[in-house]
């Protein structure tokens, strides 16, 4: 639906992640840097992965595979380039996350309890909140890269995978269709939460019922807290990571 009927860049976006992950994984990725670059540029949410190819192709490999993404993203965006672009998108960015909010989770818990206990503001707090939570996510990759063992695909699409839904669950503004990035990586393995917070994750336009579109605590608890809890099973139910089709590419 949000990718046929609402017209989303997510899809774009995914072809082009699994194109240069394809000529990633066949040793091609000279060619693999310019789609990424692509990917990113379509919705920069590629970017947060790219500290994990370190462990995947190698430092010397990964480092020029950064520059040649590099390159490539400037010689895209060269025919766009001003001042007034340059200063329009910085913007859009910070009010990304200091100013918006829907459908968020771990937010709203600090949120409620923030205004009920301590007084906050909410047009204070959401400023504040999201000023952390860039530190907070390029933290949380920096230890993923760390610790995880993203020498081989499927190592590498789970940490993937944690990373994003980590950065959704902490986010201030989460659209259904940013779920679908999600989804995606999560039915390559063998953790099944994505597709059942796809689904609950329509319970979101519940707000769009009322006319001052006010969103339900009530709605966005049962939501999330489904959904943190099929998490939490999995998480140890499963002892490891698997893809479906192919344990290694």
């Amino acid at each position: 639906i949000e990718l046929t009927g609402n017209l989303h860049f997510e899809g774009i976006m995914i072809f082009f992640f699994v194109w240069a992950m394809f000529l990633a994984t066949n040793t091609k990725w000279t060619w693999a840097a310019p789609i990424y670059a692509l990917s990113i540029l379509l919705k920069l949410i590629p970017l947060l992965f790219l500290p994990m190819f370190i462990k995947f192709m190698g430092v010397k490999k990964s480092l020029l595979f950064y520059l040649l993404i590099g390159i490539a993203s400037i010689l895209l965006l060269w025919p766009f380039y001003s001042d007034t672009f340059i200063g329009n998108y910085s913007q859009t960015v910070g009010l990304w996350f200091s100013n918006f909010e829907f459908n968020a989770g771990i937010y709203n818990a600090v949120k409620k309890i923030a205004v009920l206990h301590f007084e906050t503001k909410p047009w204070e707090l959401v400023k504040t909140y999201g000023s952390y939570i860039p530190v907070a996510t390029l933290l949380m990759a920096f230890i993923v890269t760390l610790i995880g063992k993203n020498q081989h695909l499927n190592t590498l699409i789970g940490s993937m995978l944690f990373l994003l839904t980590f950065y959704y669950f902490i986010a201030t503004t989460v659209h259904p269709w940013y779920i679908i990035f999600v989804l995606f990586l999560g039915v390559l393995i063998e953790y099944k939460f994505v597709i059942f917070w796809s689904a609950l994750v329509f319970m979101s336009y519940f707000a769009y019922s009322n006319p001052d579109y006010n969103e339900s605590l009530w709605v966005l608890a049962i939501e999330y807290s489904l959904v943190f809890m099929y998490l939490g099973y999995e998480i140890f139910k499963k002892q490891k990571l698997k893809l479906l089709f192919q344990k290694n590419l």
